[in-house]
């Protein structure tokens, strides 16, 4: 008798757990982006010109041959076709590219960057602002 009890309540205990997991890691994405959004607030202060996009370096391997290192958890904006702070040339060109092609296409308010050369790799993921984020210089 208590194999069956056990064969009917372990399914059921199970859904709201994998319910809450699945919560869990939503609620988590969701503060993850709000606290990249905080930095990149407080990156705005530098930009001249009316911030259309932001990001937040997630990982870096090996070091950028002029010199300008990256670092995960950097954060940047896109004003005007430029990127502030600016990274180093191969991010600044990359993340340019990746602006254009969410221009071109109206459906993607984010999207990832990756490069890689014999030098260095790294993931970024970039982000339209939608009016988040403004330059007291672009005012």
């Amino acid at each position: 008798m208590s194999a069956g009890v056990a064969l009917f309540l372990g399914p059921l205990i199970l859904i709201p757990v994998f319910l809450f997991a699945i919560a869990a890691l939503a609620v988590d994405q969701l503060v993850l982006r709000e606290d990249a959004l905080k930095d990149a607030e407080i990156v705005v202060e530098g930009t001249h010109g009316p911030v259309t996009y932001w990001g937040t370096v997630m990982h870096v391997i090996g070091s950028c041959p002029t010199q300008r290192t990256l670092r995960p958890g950097a954060t940047f904006t896109v004003a005007e076709e430029h990127v502030w702070p600016p990274l180093c040339e191969h991010a600044d060109r990359a993340i340019l590219a990746t602006v254009a092609r969410m221009r071109s296409d109206r459906n993607f308010t984010e999207a990832p960057v990756h490069f890689e050369d014999e030098a260095h790799a790294f993931d970024i993921d970039l982000y339209e602002t939608k009016g988040e984020l403004r330059s007291e210089r672009a005012a």
